[in-house]
């Protein structure tokens, strides 16, 4: 999609391209992830002078419809939220036009979804959470302005319980609890840093572990994870920490996998006077390694 084009001819005296750019909502913060050469930026045009543009450009802050990437199952279709099945390497969102592996790419393919774009800002759109681009499981939407207000203005206080599966190398305790502490979680990077020390304006993040199942001939534990906080990379970093690195996360030491053995597994929460339970029991690739069946009927409700 990046190779594709928009070609202009100028057909006035005056042009000025900062205000093109201004008026395409693009500032210079964004023009290096945008990629607009140097040398439009430091031209002078005069009329019949020719220039072309990325889709990218042409189209920032929207979201292309086609979609490139496995088939994404929507698990609950509600009157104000919409839960989909995110497929592990799945992007939730896209931070250009060209980039097509993305759940809302997805959803702008079919007309039956489209509410879900009309809402909130580029680029999470009505994503009322996050999961990391290697994170498969629940992803929930609001499909309308009222309710996304609602549940992103106040989403911590209404979700009661989030339940994660992962795949962490080595045997652990059949229960235990990790607290740790988060700084410069916006500061960009790829990979964040937790400390078993508190610092000035860290973040505390905790997780309760409770070990379902312990494969010995791979040496591998998967783990039922509570998530309190939700920061980014959170149960990744902490588990790494703790010296028990999910499967297939090379980021955080993790042995070489199909995969990121981190899965999405359940929400809770209370919205509109209702208790509302979305669970995603798909865990793909999980099954190699363990009895999934049989591990999350020890889960319960």
């Amino acid at each position: 999609m990046k190779d594709a084009l928009g070609q202009f001819c100028i057909y006035q005296d005056v042009f000025d391209f900062e205000q093109f750019l201004k008026y395409l909502g693009i500032g210079s913060s964004k023009r290096r992830r945008l990629e607009i050469p140097r040398n439009l930026l430091n031209r002078k045009f005069k009329k019949g002078d020719q220039f072309a543009l990325s889709l990218d450009v042409l189209n920032h802050q929207e979201v292309s419809p086609c979609y490139v990437g496995p088939e994404i199952k929507i698990l609950y279709c509600l009157q104000d939220i919409l839960v989909v099945s995110k497929p592990a390497g799945v992007a939730g969102f896209p931070l250009l036009y060209s980039q097509r592996n993305n759940v809302l790419s997805y959803l702008r393919s079919s007309s039956e979804y489209l509410d879900v774009l009309q809402v909130g800002e580029f680029p999470e759109r009505g994503a009322i959470m996050r999961l990391d681009n290697e994170t498969s499981g629940v992803l929930i939407f609001a499909r309308n302005k009222r309710s996304f207000e609602q549940l992103r203005g106040n989403f911590e206080a209404l979700v009661k319980k989030k339940l994660y599966l992962a795949i962490v190398q080595g045997k652990t305790d059949d229960a235990f609890e990790l607290i740790h502490f988060f700084s410069n979680l916006n500061k960009g990077g790829k990979k964040v840093i937790c400390s078993d020390v508190e610092k000035a304006n860290s973040k505390k993040g905790t997780i309760h572990c409770r070990r379902l199942d312990f494969n010995q001939e791979k040496n591998l534990s998967l783990l039922l994870v509570e998530l309190e906080q939700g920061h980014r990379h959170q149960i990744r970093a902490q588990l790494s920490h703790y010296g028990r690195p999910i499967l297939g996360d090379d980021l955080y030491s993790g042995q070489s996998a199909a995969r990121v053995f981190l899965h999405c597994y359940r929400y809770e929460l209370e919205f509109k006077q209702q208790k509302m339970k979305f669970q995603d029991d798909s865990c793909p690739l999980f099954s190699l390694f363990f009895d999934l069946n049989r591990c999350l009927e020890m889960v319960g409700d």
